[in-house]
C-alpha cells in the first residue's frame, strides 16, 4: 500500500513538472490506464511524435522512464531505456544521454536477443568514436562482432569489423586496423557474390565495399605503403562508380588526391582537387568545398608557398563558419597555426591555436583540445616562455588519456626539454625516461630519436657519460632506422610515382588505341549507316512496288466484286421482275378464271332459260284452251326473268372493265376512236373469250362477232400476221 502511494505521488509530481506541454487528451488517457499500459501508451505516443515534434516525444519518453523507474519493473525500465537511447542517438544526437540509457539497457538486457545487444553496442561504439573515447569505442565494437557472427548476421558483422577498423585507425594501430578491415571486405565480397545484381541490396553492398576499401587505402597510406594504397583506392573508386553513388565517388577522389600528395606528387594531387572543386562549385556543398580548400592549403604548405596556403585555408575557414561547422573550423585554425608557426609568425600562430582551443573546449573535444594545448606549449617554448609552456604541457597530461601514447610522449618530452633548459638534469632524465616509456608503447621513431638525443645530453650534463654514450648509440640506431625508413618511404614514393606514370603511359596508350579503335568503328559505322540507308531505300522501293501491285490487285478485285455484285443485282432484279410477272399472270389468270366462271354461269342460266322458254312455248302450242292462259302467264313470268340475266351480264361487264382499267386507259391512248361496243369486244377478247362465247353472250351471230373483230383490227392497225388477242393481252 505504501509503495502504491509513493508511486502515485511520484507520477503526480512528474506530470506537474515535466509534462506541462503534453496534450490534455493524452494525460486523461494515461490517467485511466494501469501502470504498464500507461508506459506503453507514452512510448507509442513518443514514437509517433519523434519526427514531427521531437521535444514533445522526449517529454513523453522521459515520463515513461520515470514511471518505469518508480515501478522498479525491469522489463519496462529496459524498454524505456532502449527507446531513449535510440532517440538520443538517432533523433536528438546527444551521445552522452544516449550512452547513459544504452548502458542502463545493457545492464538489464540479459534477456534480449544477441543481435539487439550488438546493435546497441555498435551505436555506443560509434558514439564513443565521435567523442574520441577510443578505448570504450574499441571495447563495444569488438564485443558486438562475435555476437553478430554467431547469429550469422553478416551485414551487422561487416559493420562491426569496419567500425573496429576505423577505431584502430584512429588509434594509429595500423596492423589491427588492416586486419579488421580485410575481414570486413572479405565477408562483404562473399555477400556480393551471393547477391544478384537485380536485387536492391546489391548497390548497397557495392557502396559499403567502396567505403571499406577506401578506408583500407587510407590505412595503407598511413602505414607508408603507397602502392597498395593506390591499388585499393582504385578498387574503391570502381565500386563507387558501379554503385552510382556520386558523393562517395567525390569523397574517394579526395582520398586519392591525398594519397598522391603523400607520395610527393603534389601537382597531380592539385589537379584532382581542382577538378573536384570545379565540379562542385555551383552545387552548394560548402563542407566539401571547405575540405578541398583545406587540403589545397596543406599541399601549398608542403610546397613552401605559405601565402597561397593561408589564402586557401582562410577560404575553408570562411565556408565552415558560414555553415556553422565549428568542429571542422577548429581543425582549419590548427592547420593555419602550424603554417604561421613554420613561417615564425608566432603571434598569428598563437591566435589560431587559441581559437581552435576555444572551439574544442566548447564542444568538449578532449583530443582536439589536448593537441591545441600541446601546440601552444611547443610555441611558448620556441618563444622562450618556459613557465607558460610548462603550464600547457601539464594541462595536456591532466586532460589527455594515458592510452594515447603519442600525445603523452610529446607532453612528457616537452616537460623534459623545459627541465633541461632550466639545467634540472635529474628531472629532465626522469621526465625523458617517462616520455621514452610512452614512446615505446606507440610513439613514432622520430620521437624516440629526439628523446634518445635529449637523454644523452641530460646524462652528459650530469656527468654520467656511460649512459650518455648508451643513449647516443640508441640515437644513432634510431637515426639509422629512421634513415632506412625514410629511404624506404622515398623508394616507395619513387616506386609509386613510377607506377603512376607507367599507368598514365598505359592509359595514354590505351586512350590512343581506344581513339583509333573508335575512329575505325566510326568509319565502319558510317559505312554501315550508308549500307543501311541504301538497304532501306531499296526496301522502300520494293515495298512501294509491292504496295502498288497489291493496290492494283485490290482495285481489280474490288471492280470484279462490284461487277459481280452488279450482275447478281441484275439477276436478282430479273428474278424479281419474273416473279412479279408470274404473280401478275397468276392474278390475271385468277381474274380470268373468275370471269369465265361467272360467264359460264350466265351462259348456263341463259341456256337453261332458253330451254325452258322452248318447253313452255311447246306446251302453249299443244295446250288446251283453258290452259293456254295459264301457260301464257308462265311464259310471261319467264320473260320477266330475262331482266335479271341482263343485270348479271351488265355486272359481269362492269367487273371486266373494273379489273382492266389500266388496259382500257392504254387502249384509249392507242386508239381514241374506238366505240363502246368495240371497247367491250376488246375486253372480252383480252380475257380469252372466243367469238362463239361472245356471240352467245351478246345474242348475236358468230359472223357478226367476226365482223366486229375485223373492224377492231383495222382500227388498231394490226397486220394479218399479228394476233389480235396477243396484242390486247400484251397491251398494259
Amino acid at each position: 500500500m505504501k509503495r502504491c502511494l509513493f508511486w502515485s505521488f511520484c507520477c503526480i509530481f512528474i506530470v506537474n513538472q515535466a509534462v506541462a506541454t503534453l496534450p490534455d487528451s493524452l494525460l486523461r488517457r494515461i490517467a485511466r490506464l494501469q501502470s504498464g499500459k500507461k508506459i506503453e501508451a507514452l512510448i507509442d505516443f513518443a514514437t509517433r511524435q519523434q519526427m514531427s515534434n521531437p521535444r514533445l516525444a522526449e517529454e513523453a519518453a522521459l515520463l515513461a522512464w520515470h514511471s518505469a523507474q518508480s515501478m522498479a519493473h525491469p522489463l519496462y525500465v529496459s524498454q524505456t531505456a532502449l527507446y531513449l537511447g535510440d532517440f538520443y542517438h538517432n533523433i536528438a544526437t546527444d551521445f552522452r544521454k544516449s550512452s547513459f540509457y544504452y548502458n542502463r539497457w545493457l545492464r538489464l538486457a540479459f534477456h534480449a536477443e544477441p543481435e539487439m545487444q550488438a546493435k546497441v553496442m555498435l551505436n555506443l561504439a560509434s558514439g564513443f568514436l565521435l567523442e574520441k573515447q577510443l578505448d570504450s569505442a574499441r571495447y563495444f565494437a569488438l564485443k558486438a562482432a562475435p555476437l553478430l557472427k554467431h547469429k550469422s548476421n553478416w551485414d551487422g558483422y561487416v559493420s562491426a569489423r569496419w567500425l573496429a577498423g576505423n577505431i584502430f585507425l584512429e588509434e594509429k594501430q595500423y596492423d589491427s586496423a588492416l586486419s579488421c578491415l580485410a575481414v570486413s571486405a572479405d565477408v562483404l565480397e562473399n555477400l556480393l557474390k551471393m547477391t544478384s545484381p537485380d536485387e536492391p541490396r546489391y548497390k548497397e553492398y557495392l557502396t559499403r565495399m567502396a567505403e571499406i576499401t577506401g578506408t583500407l587505402a587510407n590505412t595503407w597510406m598511413f602505414k607508408g605503403n603507397y602502392r597498395i594504397a593506390a591499388r585499393e583506392i582504385n578498387k574503391a573508386l570502381a565500386h563507387a562508380v558501379l554503385s552510382g553513388n556520386r558523393p562517395l565517388q567525390q569523397r574517394l577522389s579526395l582520398d586519392y588526391a591525398n594519397i598522391l600528395a603523400r607520395q610527393g606528387m603534389y601537382e597531380k594531387s592539385l589537379e584532382v582537387y581542382l577538378k573536384i572543386l570545379k565540379e562542385n562549385e555551383n552545387q552548394g556543398n560548402s563542407v566539401l568545398l571547405a575540405e578541398i580548400w583545406q587540403r589545397i592549403g596543406e599541399i601549398y604548405a608542403e610546397l613552401g608557398d605559405l601565402e597561397k596556403s593561408l589564402q586557401n585555408l582562410r577560404k575553408a575557414s570562411g565556408l565552415l563558419n558560414a555553415t556553422g561547422n565549428l568542429a571542422a573550423t577548429a581543425t582549419v585554425f590548427a592547420i593555419m597555426g602550424d603554417v604561421f608557426y613554420k613561417d615564425q609568425q608566432y603571434d598569428s600562430a598563437d591566435a589560431c591555436f587559441k581559437q581552435s582551443q576555444e572551439i574544442n573546449r566548447r564542444f568538449e573535444n578532449i583530443r582536439g583540445l589536448t593537441e591545441d594545448l600541446l601546440r601552444r606549449g611547443n610555441l611558448a617554448m620556441a618563444r622562450g616562455r618556459l613557465a607558460e609552456a610548462e603550464t600547457f604541457f601539464n594541462e595536456v597530461l591532466q586532460l589527455g588519456s594515458a592510452q594515447d601514447a603519442l600525445l603523452m610522449t610529446e607532453a612528457w618530452r616537452g616537460l623534459a626539454l623545459l627541465a633541461l633548459k632550466k639545467k634540472q638534469t635529474d628531472r629532465a632524465i626522469q621526465l625523458g625516461l617517462k616520455a621514452y616509456e610512452y614512446s615505446a608503447r606507440g610513439g613514432e621513431i622520430k620521437s624516440r630519436l629526439e628523446l634518445a638525443g635529449l637523454l644523452a645530453e641530460a646524462f652528459a650534463a650530469q656527468g654520467d657519460y656511460k649512459q650518455a654514450y648508451r643513449w647516443l648509440n640508441d640515437r644513432i640506431a634510431w637515426a639509422d632506422s629512421l634513415n632506412i625508413i625514410g629511404h624506404r618511404k622515398e623508394i616507395a614514393r619513387l616506386q609509386a610515382r613510377y607506377d603512376y606514370e607507367k599507368k598514365e603511359a598505359e592509359l595514354a596508350l590505351e586512350k590512343e588505341k581506344s581513339h583509333n579503335l573508335a575512329r575505325t568503328q566510326r568509319i565502319i559505322l558510317y559505312f554501315s549507316i550508308l549500307g543501311i540507308l541504301l538497304a532501306i531505300i531499296i526496301a522502300w522501293l520494293l515495298y512501294h512496288r509491292e504496295k502498288e501491285r497489291r493496290l492494283s490487285e485490290a482495285l481489280n478485285y474490288r471492280r470484279e466484286t462490284e461487277l459481280a455484285h452488279t450482275r447478281q443485282a441484275l439477276m436478282e432484279a430479273e428474278m424479281k421482275a419474273r416473279d412479279l410477272e408470274q404473280k401478275q399472270l397468276m392474278e390475271d389468270l385468277k381474274v380470268q378464271s373468275a370471269h369465265l366462271t361467272n360467264l359460264a354461269l350466265i351462259i348456263a342460266q341463259k341456256n337453261e332459260f332458253i330451254n325452258q322458254l322452248k318447253e313452255q312455248i311447246k306446251s302453249l302450242r299443244y295446250a288446251k284452251d283453258d290452259e293456254k292462259e295459264k301457260c301464257a302467264a308462265a311464259l310471261l313470268h319467264r320473260l320477266n326473268q330475262q331482266h335479271r340475266l341482263n343485270a348479271d351480264l351488265d355486272r359481269f361487264r362492269k367487273e371486266v372493265e373494273s379489273a382492266h382499267q389500266t388496259f382500257f386507259k392504254r387502249l384509249e391512248e392507242v386508239c381514241p376512236s374506238l366505240t363502246a361496243h368495240e371497247k367491250d369486244l376488246a375486253g372480252l377478247l383480252r380475257i380469252g373469250l372466243s367469238s362463239k362465247d361472245i356471240a352467245s353472250l351478246n345474242n348475236v351471230s358468230v359472223k357478226a362477232v367476226e365482223m366486229s373483230r375485223y373492224r377492231l383490227r383495222k382500227k388498231l392497225n394490226l397486220s394479218s400476221d399479228e394476233s389480235l388477242v396477243n396484242f390486247l393481252q400484251n397491251l398494259t
